[in-house]
């Protein structure tokens, strides 16, 4: 007979056991291994392939354990994007044109060295296997696959072309980068006098994140090995009944073109609505911000606004919404470059604790450079909202003010100057 020494002492071991699971749990232990999970991967005539007999699930799987073995680099490469976040919005608040400037150099400087390292990369891989193809059934046997150099090459191609894109785009637009400079400097000065509105954008981030965290913590502890297996093997019924519905489908309505002619067209014309009226929303919320009147009318009054003005409207808040896309894209490639360069490199991988190099190095890298994206945006969205309210406020100005001395414009003097440069001596007043 037992004694209640005796239970105790066996309850305290349990206990200890399941908090020492706990702490060693591991992405790894939750995905199949390299050599088992049949059971949660075959499917119809392939019950009996293994999770990594199939090549495309095999390859998802090493990207993800090449994410968790660099978890701690990509932290990092988070970290880089919003200090280079923070010093970005500091310096233009002194430095507008100056950070303007150098951030347009910066992203032709990045995007062509990066297209040239690429294609040298490319290069390199190339004259060492000439044959090489990216053949999913023999990407698993083969070490750092993201080394082969039609990966290489596609790189460089995307690279290039957006780097030569965006050159075409800044020339075209060359004349136009001073009035880009004269509202950022102005937004700068709004979001100077509200710095909380920098604030709010990294609350609703790190509100994202801990919704995140939670469902991960729930699926880690809740869920369990078996409702994942279920959840793995629920999604790929689903995608396999959807692709047998996708093929199924166009053969039931190849003879009725007409609908298929109407059907293509509703969901274009949804899309421009879409479209629409998400533009609409935002200038809609600044007019009521403006009058305080329902949404509406606010709606209606800016659409007018627009409408009136519709090609300064999309020359100079697009002209702006560029430069601030620049700004996020330079963000991205330092942060993408510098973590490239630490997973490659023997001696970072060390200090990081990282065994063994990533087989798909590219995953980490990409999964750095969304995340670096995603973070900027949260400030940098703020400077494209607060262009688009002074852009507002500049119409509405001169809508019910002529320059006298009776109606004085309200607008900084240096923003009419850039956005009437031919009537600037003839139509402002001060008061």
């Amino acid at each position: 007979m037992r004694t209640i020494e005796d239970v105790t002492a066996t309850n305290i071991e349990i206990v200890a056991y399941e908090e020492t699971a706990i702490k060693n749990v591991n992405l790894r232990n939750l995905l199949p291994s390299q050599t088992h999970g049949g059971e949660l991967c075959g499917i119809d005539e392939n019950v009996n392939m293994g999770c990594t007999d199939s090549p495309y699930i095999g390859i998802a799987l090493d990207v993800v354990w090449d994410i968790a073995d660099t978890h701690l680099t990509i932290l990092g490469g988070f970290g880089v994007a919003l200090v280079i976040g923070v010093l970005w919005m500091l310096l233009i608040r002194f430095l507008a044109g100056v950070v303007v400037w150098v951030s347009l150099m910066s992203f032709l400087m990045l995007f062509s060295a990066l297209t040239v390292f690429t294609g040298v990369r490319a290069y390199e891989a190339y004259k060492q296997d000439p044959n090489s193809r990216v053949d999913a059934s023999k990407l698993r046997n083969s070490p750092y696959v993201g080394s082969r150099w039609p990966i290489w090459a596609g790189m460089s191609g995307v690279l290039g072309l957006l780097f030569l894109f965006t050159l075409l785009i800044l020339l075209f637009l060359r004349k136009r980068i001073q009035i880009a400079i004269a509202l950022i400097k102005q937004a700068s000065r709004s979001i100077a006098n509200l710095p909380t509105l920098l604030v709010f954008p990294l609350f609703l981030y790190v509100l994202q994140v801990a919704a995140l965290a939670f469902v991960a913590a729930f699926t880690l502890y809740h869920l369990g090995t078996l409702a994942f297996g279920s959840l793995i093997l629920t999604i790929c019924g689903l995608i396999k009944k959807s692709i047998k519905y996708v093929q199924r489908k166009p053969n039931s309505t190849t003879s009725n073109s007409c609908m298929q002619g109407i059907l293509k067209s509703c969901a274009c014309c949804f899309w421009l609505l879409e479209k629409l009226l998400k533009y609409v929303n935002k200038n809609a919320y600044i007019m009521v911000a403006m009058y305080g009147k329902n949404f509406c009318r606010s709606a209606g009054k800016a659409f007018k606004l627009i409408v009136n003005n519709a090609f300064r409207a999309l020359v100079l808040t697009k002209v702006t919404d560029f430069f601030i896309f620049i700004a996020k894209l330079v963000t991205v490639a330092t942060t993408s470059t510098l973590a490239y360069f630490a997973l490659d490199s023997d001696s970072t991988r060390e200090f990081l604790k990282i065994e063994n190099r990533p087989k798909y190095i590219q995953a980490p890298v990409a999964t750095i450079a969304i995340g670096s994206y995603i973070l900027t945006s949260c400030f940098f969205n703020v400077y494209s909202n607060a262009v688009d309210t002074l852009f507002l406020c500049f119409l509405e100005d001169q809508k019910l003010n002529d320059g006298s001395r009776e109606r004085p414009y309200q607008m900084p003097s240096e923003l009419f100057k850039i956005l009437n440069k031919g009537n600037y001596k003839r139509k402002y007043r001060t008061n």
